[in-house]
């Protein structure tokens, strides 16, 4: 099967109501490799997607809205999730406040973030925490074994399911 009869194929499935291939048809209208970009066919198929699975479909047109660079409507759509602790949420504001804000504000902004995120357990935050918090050199060499662990955890869990929300980025 050809990447077109691949395309065909995902939006039947995207018609018929398959949170994944909504999904999935989603992220090729937003990269325009396959197709022609479509910034609002995509988003339209997640929010058609957000009555299967609303918190996965919401961060999703959160990461493309800040791919995008329409940094307003990102936090929109993310401020309710954040609010209700979904770890994947908490990541990508991080991110964004740690690139937005900058110095040493953004990184402690970005910082409480990644720490939520890992209390509801993201598995990358939980490592970003260990990485870019101030700890000293006995610290982080006596808590490098378990850091090391969950992050080899986070590569094994993604690389069965990349859409599980302990992983998600």
């Amino acid at each position: 099967m050809n990447k077109l009869e691949e395309h065909e194929e995902l939006r039947r499935r995207a018609a018929l109501g398959e949170a994944g291939a909504q999904l999935q048809l989603a992220w090729e209208y937003a990269k325009g490799e396959i197709v022609t970009k479509n910034i609002d066919a995509a988003i339209g198929l997640l929010r058609q997607m957000e009555a299967k699975a609303p918190q996965l479909a919401r961060f999703n047109i959160a990461k493309i809205r800040y791919l995008e660079g329409d940094y307003r409507s990102f936090v929109e759509e993310l401020r309710q999730d954040c609010a209700a602790g979904f770890g994947p949420a908490l990541y990508l504001m991080g991110v964004y406040l740690k690139r937005k804000v900058g110095g040493d504000e953004g990184l402690r902004e970005a910082i409480r973030y990644y720490r939520a995120a890992a209390q509801n357990g993201h598995l990358p935050s939980e490592f970003l925490v260990w990485r870019l918090g101030k700890l000293g050199f006995w610290q982080r060499f006596a808590t490098a074994i378990p850091a090391h662990r969950t992050f080899m955890r986070s590569i094994a869990i993604r690389w069965r399911d990349q859409d599980d929300i302990r992983v998600l980025t």
